[in-house]
C-alpha cells in the first residue's frame, strides 16, 4: 500500500502535488459539476461553430444559435467555478474553498 505525506489526506499525481499550495482537498461534487460544466459547454460552442462554418447538420436556421446559447450558458458557470477552484487550489491570495458556488451541500428543504 502506498504511504502518502501526512499532509496529504488524499493521493494526487506527482505533478499536480508541485502546484498544490492548500492541505485541504477541493470539494469533489463541486470540481466535478465544474468541469462537467466547462466540458459541455466548450463541446456545445464547438459544435455550433462547426454547424455554421461548415454547412453541416440539420438545416434549421437557427440550429447553431441554439447550440451557441447553450453552450455560453454552461460555459460560463463552468469556467467561473473552475478558475476559482485552481486559484484556491494554487494558493493565490483571496481565494478560497469557500468563494466558490458550491453543489456539495446537503441541504434539506422539508
Amino acid at each position: 500500500m502506498v504511504r502518502l505525506n501526512p499532509i496529504y489526506r488524499y493521493w494526487l499525481p506527482p505533478f499536480l502535488k508541485r502546484l498544490q499550495r492548500h492541505e485541504s482537498p477541493p470539494p469533489p461534487k463541486t470540481a466535478l459539476a465544474a468541469l462537467f460544466f466547462l466540458g459541455l459547454g466548450t463541446t456545445l460552442i464547438a459544435v455550433g461553430l462547426c454547424e455554421k462554418w461548415y454547412d453541416v447538420g440539420p438545416k434549421n436556421d437557427g440550429h447553431f444559435f441554439a447550440l451557441w446559447m447553450l453552450g455560453f450558458l454552461t460555459f460560463l458557470p463552468g469556467s467561473y467555478a473552475s478558475f476559482m477552484l485552481w486559484g484556491a487550489f494554487r494558493g493565490w491570495p483571496y481565494y478560497s474553498y469557500d468563494e466558490v458556488p458550491s453543489w456539495d451541500d446537503n441541504i434539506s428543504y422539508t
